[in-house]
């Protein structure tokens, strides 16, 4: 049965990945990417959520895989730098796992069977394989 699965940092690496493997499957994917969809930001999480639903259908998975990473010295490393990464990386998990947690568990009209939970890299209720 295919499912509706969102991959947050979808346009490169292990999101990237993810995705490629999910389609595969024949499952239905939306991409969360850092030039659609700035994952810090809760309200635009919430926004690209909700276009996915009404693009591909109720999500089944949701995958929190965004992240920034500043590659330098230490010393050269701004502190503006360091908080974006943070905002991006750890924001962007609790944004995701967030926005499922209200239905995590509770039948959706449209299967009538529990909704898995949400939470980083690819865990939830029913297992990612």
């Amino acid at each position: 049965m295919s499912r509706t699965v969102v991959v947050t940092g979808a346009s490169a690496g292990v999101g990237r990945a993810a995705a490629v493997a999910f389609a595969s499957r024949g499952d239905r994917v939306g991409l969360l990417a850092r030039v659609q969809t700035d994952v810090a930001d809760a309200d635009a999480v919430e926004q690209a959520a909700a276009a996915v639903e009404e693009r591909i259908g109720p999500i089944d998975v949701w995958v929190d895989n965004a992240m920034a990473t500043v590659f330098a010295r230490l010393h050269e490393i701004t502190a503006e730098e360091f908080r974006r990464s943070t905002e991006v990386t750890y924001l962007g998990t609790v944004h995701g796992t967030m926005l499922q947690s209200p239905s995590c568990g509770a039948s959706t009209p449209s299967r009538g069977s529990p909704r898995p939970c949400a939470a980083s890299s690819c865990t939830s209720a029913a297992p990612c394989t």
